[in-house]
């Protein structure tokens, strides 16, 4: 599909034609928004994959819908728009609708929208709903938990679709030289709340790799969409210096199964959001709120893994009806004996054998059983404790990896 946009004051203008802002009181809001943000619309419609056929489109944080409008107009792609007006921690699972208009063009919208929280809610779609998500400009906004936000997204499309990513550039120029002369570069407080300013930016290398964590396969480019110098411009167009340009753009395409992982460079302290939630963890899929101490990081082999240390401790929900405990792992180069406890109960020792991965599936004594039927204990802290460990530095040469291993483990599960 070849595409050919209208020049820039066309664009400017048949945006500022639409009433949303005289129907809230504040057009020169709107006026500003547009002006402002004018060449990141034109340039994310320009960079949007090219799909055939008939495209489902989700929308995040919708409103003013100017990127809706510009998508549905000039690429033909159903949007769906979605939007979150609430504060973190606030729930919203309501549904709204918009009408919005253009005299001079006789034009006229109508938006049917869902209203939740990206960063905590579960997208109220089906599996495999849309062809592509956009994502434009939410990234940077969010305080707790993108990757919730991005498996959720995964989950949604269907297989092969896209994400689509805006974002601020965390290193373009205009930080930089603020940083040197001394200038702070953080956000203002906002009035609209903790959503309301920018709470986390993003390198080119960071949002590469976050998306590629979760699944994607991600084209980032760097480009300049906001009014500068022409001194700016040349030299954010030089080698290196293309990397401090304004904003970040990510086509991504997804592949796999949706996961949930919290890389280190990102996340810290995540003990503190346990939520013992589920039955079963998955190793990359949000294992990180049912995990105490002893584990170290992910690794996608595949399947994706979690080396354990001497002990390591995860917590499971008990519901009722449990009889056994289970787990999936690999062990080491050599064969790895250990011993399983939960709530401090000895429940079974197991044997693992190198050559491949094994189930280890133990019975629940009776006093847990017990407790659980009775309901007086909801969550259950398993503790693996392993004779001995390796360390891959030890055993390898050339390697630099001095962990202290125990067992690769994939699943556990009550």
């Amino acid at each position: 599909m070849n595409l050919t946009l209208p020049a820039r004051e066309k664009i400017l203008d048949y945006l500022l034609s639409f009433d949303l802002f005289e129907q809230i009181g504040r057009p020169e809001e709107g006026r500003t928004y547009a002006t402002v943000h004018l060449d990141r619309l034109i340039k994310t419609v320009e960079l949007l994959p090219r799909l055939d056929g008939d495209v489902r489109v989700l929308e995040l944080g919708a409103s003013p819908y100017f990127m809706s409008i510009l998508v549905q107009k000039y690429l033909g792609y159903d949007v769906t728009p979605a939007n979150f007006f609430g504060d973190y921690g606030q729930s919203s699972n309501a549904e709204a609708h918009v009408t919005i208009s253009s005299k001079s063009y006789g034009e006229r919208y109508e938006f049917h929208y869902k209203m939740f929280n990206v960063e905590c809610s579960s997208f109220p779609y089906d599996d495999c709903t849309f062809d592509m998500v956009l994502c434009c400009e939410i990234l940077e906004h969010l305080i707790m938990d993108p990757s919730h936000m991005l498996r959720e997204i995964h989950r949604v499309l269907r297989d092969g679709g896209f994400i689509f990513v805006s974002t601020p550039n965390a290193v373009n120029l205009e930080k930089v030289l603020k940083m040197v002369r001394g200038k702070n570069v953080f956000e203002h407080y906002s009035g609209y709340g903790v959503y309301g300013r920018h709470n986390r930016e993003y390198t080119a290398a960071e949002l590469s790799d976050l998306l590629t964590l979760h699944n994607f396969e991600p084209i980032v480019v760097r480009v300049n969409i906001y009014p500068h110098s022409w001194v700016y411009q040349w030299l954010t167009s030089c080698g290196f210096m293309k990397n401090y340009r304004d904003n970040l753009y990510a086509v991504a395409k997804a592949f796999g199964p949706e996961v949930q992982l919290y890389p280190g460079w990102l996340y810290m302290h995540q003990w503190g959001r346990r939520n013992t939630s589920s039955q079963t963890i998955i190793m990359g899929d949000g294992d990180m709120f049912q995990l105490g101490e002893g584990w170290h990081d992910f690794e996608n082999w595949p399947p994706g893994i979690r080396w354990t240390g001497r002990e390591a401790v995860a917590f499971l929900k008990a519901t009722g009806k449990e009889s056994t405990f289970g787990f999936r792992a690999y062990p080491g180069p050599d064969e790895t004996s250990g011993q399983v406890l939960i709530n401090n109960v000895l429940i079974g020792t197991f044997t693992l054998k190198p050559g491949g991965g094994t189930e280890v599936i133990l019975p629940l004594p009776d006093i847990i059983r017990s407790d659980i039927i009775g309901g007086r204990i909801t969550q259950l802290e398993v503790r693996l404790c392993l004779e001995k460990c390796f360390t891959p530095a030890h055993r390898t040469s050339g390697s630099e990896d001095k962990r202290e291993l125990g067992i690769a483990v994939e699943r556990l599960w009550i």
